[in-house]
């Protein structure tokens, strides 16, 4: 592959871009298997996940998080994916993603438990754990603050509906 072919596949593609705001599953895949950088940003510093995930596009996300994306990382504002789901009362992508942070925090929990050889390595197995279980409750804290957010967003996306339908009926008399 060329160095051209690699910079153009660390862009992210306007089609990409699309197919991720639209959730076209089979089109992210066909970009993925091309080798394109699931973690490339448009201008807006938006990663494909990240805009999956504000249209709430739940398979897209899992799809991306399946083949590599990286869910930790921020846009030009300081917001991760799960952020921008929330913000966007995407409930099913923050699902996914909630479920993806837990996870990462599981398997680093694991990879750390699983590194010592010798004597000398279990006090660095013991601050790596004890660094994990950290991370860990912070993502558990930020998740049950995220999950306040986001039935809030339920009951006023429940709420403008119930707005909307009454807009209807009262029109329609």
């Amino acid at each position: 592959m060329s160095c051209l072919d690699q910079e153009q596949k660390s862009v992210l593609h306007p089609m990409l871009r699309m197919a991720a705001l639209a959730g076209v599953d089979q089109t992210i895949e066909l970009y993925i298997n091309k080798g394109y950088d699931l973690n490339a940003r448009d201008a807006g510093g938006m990663t494909q996940l990240m805009l999956a995930a504000s249209k709430n596009k739940a398979s897209a996300c899992s799809l991306l998080i399946n083949a590599g994306a990286d869910p930790f990382l921020q846009d030009h504002s300081g917001r991760n994916a799960l952020k921008i789901s929330v913000d966007s009362g995407a409930v099913d992508a923050a699902q996914v993603l909630i479920r993806a942070y837990t996870a990462s925090v599981d398997v680093s929990s694991n990879v750390n438990n699983n590194e010592a050889t010798s004597e000398s390595d279990s006090s660095l197995v013991a601050t790596n754990v004890t660094d994990t279980s950290d991370e860990l409750l912070k993502l558990r804290a930020e998740e049950r603050e995220l999950s306040i957010e986001l039935s809030v967003a339920r009951k006023r996306h429940e709420a403008m509906k119930e707005l909307d339908d009454s807009k209807k009926r009262y029109d329609e008399s």
